[in-house]
């Protein structure tokens, strides 16, 4: 887990002193959409729970990064 709380630390954008902002994406045809989400809002930063973590931090991650991509 201390690689992939290092991996948001660097490249996270919700990433705010160990919390997390909440903000969520996903492309739907040609609009982005963005919302907060009050289950990640203000909370501990969790990269293995989160879905912007996984679907949009990991994949834009560079290879020399930390992170061990699986």
């Amino acid at each position: 887990m201390e690689k992939e709380t290092s991996t948001a630390r660097q490249f996270c954008a919700n990433y705010v002193c160990g919390k997390c902002t909440g903000v969520m994406m996903v492309k739907e045809s040609a609009t982005l959409r963005l919302w907060v989400d009050s289950n990640y809002a203000g909370k501990d930063c969790k990269p293995l729970d989160c879905t912007y973590f996984n679907n949009i931090v990991i994949p834009g991650t560079p290879k020399e990064a930390s992170w061990t991509r699986r």
